[in-house]
């Protein structure tokens, strides 16, 4: 075999069999983890031979496979041998068992619907998910697969959703992080708080998550999510909104919108009827200030560091949320079995 080739395939080899010396499992266990998370129909004695640093075969979908079970990174893995690139530790060796430590509540543990907005800025539909949350071999893991909600029914999504893995860490006992990669370079983290002593198996949850596109011109985005143990049907989606609002407790509805509203939906109408002293007293004139729209604007008599500086002062006084805490609604979580 061709040197250069013998080394890159060693390099590879040796980068997988650090994590399966690591792992403590058997070949024939690795192999069916591997299968389950990878979905790959795998060959036992191929995958053996993979990890054999005697034997010349390797299998690409072997390694992907690995990959996806150990969330490698497919770049650094199938990089060159004299490369500088550092993987990212895992998730396990980074926890301080006094105050962090993989989550291991069984009552956590399923395939959860998650719905939140898409994270390009341009883009306001609600896009769907599901979080499964599983005991492996080693340890409990996550998977997401993230799906493209493109119309209000719910109806349509993406043929071939993308995949994401990570590792469920419990912080100080009582909130929940999990950070998901994937070979494309995307990255979210999931994060939402954690009840012990469940009575029953989860099926309800809003949380935060940050998100990266694996596109430069994309923003770090933050946003609500909802997780809910079952998918949200057709009829409902309208209501998926209403779970997402990044400040639920305190929000804004202008004015005419709302009155209009109380007509057709005879909900609103009972609250207007029988609250509508609340509204009132705190009903106010609000202007909606667009920031880009005033910055793209010209007038020579207005500098853009004048219009800068106002807006900052305009800022200082608006009534947006500055902070959200996110807390476990009991409302809500009834609310939900209802859809």
């Amino acid at each position: 075999m061709d040197e250069m080739k013998q080394e890159q395939m060693c390099a590879i080899k040796n980068r997988l069999l650090n994590k399966f010396h690591e792992s403590n499992l058997t070949i024939y266990r690795l192999l069916e983890e591997a299968k389950n998370i990878s979905g790959f129909s795998l060959n036992y004695d191929t995958f053996r031979k993979t990890l054999d640093p005697n034997s010349t075969t390797l299998d690409i979908y072997s390694v992907l496979a690995l990959c996806r079970y150990w969330n490698l990174d497919v770049s650094y893995v199938l990089s060159s041998p004299d490369t500088d690139e550092t993987p990212m530790p895992d998730a396990e060796k980074l926890v301080n068992a006094s105050k962090f430590r993989i989550l291991d509540d069984e009552k956590y543990t399923g395939t959860f619907h998650g719905y939140m907005y898409s994270h390009k800025e341009m883009f306001s539909h609600i896009k769907h998910f599901e979080l499964t949350i599983h005991k492996s071999a080693e340890h409990f893991k996550a998977n997401m697969s993230l799906h493209a909600i493109t119309k209000p029914d719910g109806i349509h999504e993406t043929k071939f959703p993308k995949h994401l893995t990570g590792t469920p860490i419990l912080v100080n006992s009582n909130v929940i992080f999990i950070i998901l990669t994937n070979s494309l370079g995307e990255f979210f983290i999931l994060s939402f708080n954690y009840t012990p002593y469940r009575r029953g198996t989860l099926y309800f949850k809003q949380g935060f998550i940050l998100s990266c596109a694996t596109e430069v011109s994309h923003p770090v985005l933050m946003q609500r999510f909802v997780l809910f143990s079952k998918p949200i049907s057709p009829e409902h989606m309208k209501d998926l909104p209403g779970f997402l609002l990044l400040n639920s407790r305190i929000f804004h509805v202008p004015a005419d919108e709302l009155e209009e509203l109380a007509q057709a939906d005879p909900n609103i109408k009972k609250i207007f009827d029988r609250f509508g002293y609340l509204l009132e007293h705190s009903r106010k004139e609000m202007y909606c200030i667009n920031e880009a729209q005033l910055l793209n604007s010209y007038d020579p008599a207005v500098s853009v560091n004048e219009i800068l500086k106002g807006l900052i002062a305009m800022k200082s006084v608006a009534s947006d949320a500055t902070r959200i805490f996110i807390a476990d609604s009991t409302i809500l979580a009834e609310f939900s079995k209802l859809l």
